[in-house]
Protein backbone atom coordinates (compact mmCIF):
# COMPACT_ATOMS: atom_id res chain seq x y z
CA UNK A 1 0.00 0.00 0.00
CA UNK A 2 2.89 2.04 0.63
CA UNK A 3 5.65 1.47 -2.29
CA UNK A 4 8.79 3.01 -1.25
CA UNK A 5 7.90 4.04 2.29
CA UNK A 6 9.26 1.23 4.45
CA UNK A 7 12.13 -1.83 4.15
CA UNK A 8 11.14 -5.01 4.27
CA UNK A 9 14.16 -7.49 4.52
CA UNK A 10 13.57 -11.36 4.22
CA UNK A 11 15.25 -13.23 7.38
CA UNK A 12 16.19 -16.90 7.69
CA UNK A 13 14.91 -18.82 10.58
CA UNK A 14 17.22 -21.80 11.71
CA UNK A 15 15.08 -25.13 13.21
CA UNK A 16 17.10 -26.69 15.72
CA UNK A 17 18.58 -28.87 13.55
CA UNK A 18 20.66 -26.20 11.82
CA UNK A 19 18.59 -26.59 9.00
CA UNK A 20 16.84 -23.05 7.39
CA UNK A 21 13.24 -23.32 8.19
CA UNK A 22 11.31 -24.03 4.30
CA UNK A 23 9.43 -20.75 4.86
CA UNK A 24 10.04 -17.40 3.85
CA UNK A 25 9.72 -14.80 6.56
CA UNK A 26 10.56 -10.58 6.07
CA UNK A 27 11.00 -8.17 8.95
CA UNK A 28 9.10 -4.60 8.63
CA UNK A 29 11.05 -1.46 9.40
CA UNK A 30 8.23 1.35 9.65
CA UNK A 31 10.14 4.37 8.52
CA UNK A 32 7.43 7.10 8.47
CA UNK A 33 7.27 8.52 11.75
CA UNK A 34 4.90 11.44 12.35
CA UNK A 35 2.42 13.15 15.27
CA UNK A 36 -0.98 12.87 14.58
CA UNK A 37 -2.11 12.58 18.11
CA UNK A 38 -4.32 15.42 19.13
CA UNK A 39 -4.31 16.10 22.47
CA UNK A 40 -7.42 18.42 22.61
CA UNK A 41 -9.63 16.15 21.02
CA UNK A 42 -8.78 12.82 23.40
CA UNK A 43 -10.69 11.78 26.14
CA UNK A 44 -7.97 13.47 28.94
CA UNK A 45 -8.77 10.27 31.05
CA UNK A 46 -6.67 7.52 28.37
CA UNK A 47 -3.95 9.34 28.67
CA UNK A 48 -1.76 10.63 31.68
CA UNK A 49 1.48 13.25 31.31
CA UNK A 50 4.18 11.02 33.32
CA UNK A 51 7.27 13.52 34.08
CA UNK A 52 8.87 13.08 30.11
CA UNK A 53 5.87 11.11 27.70
CA UNK A 54 2.82 11.39 27.81
CA UNK A 55 1.42 7.89 28.04
CA UNK A 56 -2.42 5.67 26.93
CA UNK A 57 -3.33 4.65 30.23
CA UNK A 58 -3.46 0.86 31.29
CA UNK A 59 -5.53 -1.22 29.99
CA UNK A 60 -4.44 0.10 26.50
CA UNK A 61 -8.00 -1.42 25.21
CA UNK A 62 -9.85 -0.08 27.03
CA UNK A 63 -8.80 3.80 26.91
CA UNK A 64 -7.12 3.65 23.14
CA UNK A 65 -10.96 4.78 22.00
CA UNK A 66 -10.37 8.35 23.54
CA UNK A 67 -7.45 8.78 21.46
CA UNK A 68 -7.74 11.04 19.04
CA UNK A 69 -5.96 11.16 15.78
CA UNK A 70 -5.59 13.50 13.19
CA UNK A 71 -6.71 12.69 9.32
CA UNK A 72 -5.28 16.27 8.15
CA UNK A 73 -1.65 14.50 9.49
CA UNK A 74 -2.19 10.76 8.46
CA UNK A 75 -3.15 11.96 5.16
CA UNK A 76 -2.62 8.63 3.16
CA UNK A 77 -0.09 6.93 5.53
CA UNK A 78 -1.40 3.21 6.42
CA UNK A 79 1.66 2.54 8.84
CA UNK A 80 3.49 4.83 10.57
CA UNK A 81 5.52 5.17 13.64
CA UNK A 82 4.46 8.11 16.66
CA UNK A 83 7.29 11.04 17.54
CA UNK A 84 7.79 10.48 21.63
CA UNK A 85 9.24 14.58 23.21
CA UNK A 86 8.42 16.08 25.91
CA UNK A 87 6.34 18.37 24.35
CA UNK A 88 4.44 16.52 21.80
CA UNK A 89 3.36 12.36 21.43
CA UNK A 90 1.64 9.67 22.95
CA UNK A 91 3.70 6.54 24.14
CA UNK A 92 1.89 3.37 24.55
CA UNK A 93 1.57 1.87 20.91
CA UNK A 94 4.92 0.36 18.87
CA UNK A 95 2.94 1.44 15.59
CA UNK A 96 -0.34 2.90 14.16
CA UNK A 97 -2.00 1.09 11.04
CA UNK A 98 -4.86 2.53 9.19
CA UNK A 99 -8.09 0.56 9.21
CA UNK A 100 -7.77 0.01 5.42
CA UNK A 101 -4.57 -1.77 5.93
CA UNK A 102 -6.17 -3.38 9.19
CA UNK A 103 -8.92 -4.64 7.25
CA UNK A 104 -5.88 -6.39 4.81
CA UNK A 105 -4.28 -8.00 7.53
CA UNK A 106 -7.18 -9.77 8.59
CA UNK A 107 -8.30 -10.35 4.75
CA UNK A 108 -4.84 -12.15 4.39
CA UNK A 109 -4.72 -14.17 7.78
CA UNK A 110 -1.59 -12.61 9.24
CA UNK A 111 -0.58 -12.85 13.21
CA UNK A 112 0.08 -9.25 14.23
CA UNK A 113 -0.05 -8.15 17.92
CA UNK A 114 -3.46 -6.59 19.07
CA UNK A 115 -4.87 -3.62 17.01
CA UNK A 116 -6.78 -1.24 18.94
CA UNK A 117 -9.50 1.47 17.42
CA UNK A 118 -8.38 5.15 18.04
CA UNK A 119 -10.57 8.06 17.62
CA UNK A 120 -10.39 9.91 13.96
CA UNK A 121 -10.64 13.59 13.91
Amino acid sequence: MEPGRHQFRPITIKQPSGEAFPVAYHTLRVLTEMDAWVREKSDPSCWKKPVRTAKVCRPLKDHAYGIAMSRSVIGDHHIWRGVFTSETGIAGFDFYVSDRLKAAIDEAGLITPPFYQLKEV
